[in-house]
This record gives C-alpha cells, structure tokens and sequence, in this order.
C-alpha cells in the first residue's frame, strides 16, 4: 500500500514518513510539482497534504495537484494543507480570536 505525502511546507512530512513506516505503509514525500507528475503514473491507496503556516489567501503559495480531490483516494489536510482543501472546494478559511471565542462562551 502506497500513500503520498504532499509536503507544502511542513516541518513535519519526514516524521508522518516515518510514523507511516512503522506501522507497516510504504510513503513517499513529494513537493507540489513532482506530485503532479507521479500522480500520472502512479495510484496511491491515500494522500496526506502536509503543510505549513503558509495560508490558501498569501500569495506564490505551494499548490498540490487540483485533481487528487477527484480520485476517490482519501485525502488528508494537516495545517496548510487542510486550508487548501476547503478552499479548493468553496469554503471559507478564518481565523477568530481570542476575543471572539471567549465571547461564545
């Protein structure tokens, strides 16, 4: 069993590898641009995009390969990478503060 780790930025993708390893999957760290050409040959059994700080409204931010939400793979988004999934398919990311939490209490 295959999976793909997109690395866009995260400090850690190396240790997802690893942790993936020792429970018995094979993975390999790919930067945006490489993903995409892997992807053409090859079909992961899951993808996990590991990001960042980075944020989907900055701008010249990594982007993982558009269509690796219509494979029917599972998908994970850890930081950065959950934010390009929701914003990908329409959503809205936000920050609140703390203010704004504490009011909702």
């Amino acid at each position: 069993m295959q999976i793909l780790i997109v690395d866009l930025g995260s400090q850690y993708s190396v240790i997802i590898d690893q942790a993936l390893r020792e429970i018995g999957y094979r993975s390999a760290i790919l930067p945006p641009e490489e993903a995409k050409k892997w992807l053409k040959l090859n079909r992961p059994k899951a993808i996990i995009l590991s990001g960042g700080n980075t944020s989907v409204y900055e701008k010249n931010v990594p982007t993982p390969p558009k269509n690796i939400l219509n494979k029917k793979i599972p998908v994970l988004g850890i930081c950065y990478g959950m934010q390009w999934i929701i914003h990908s398919m329409g959503g809205e990311v936000s920050a609140k503060t703390n203010n704004e939490k504490e009011e909702k209490k």
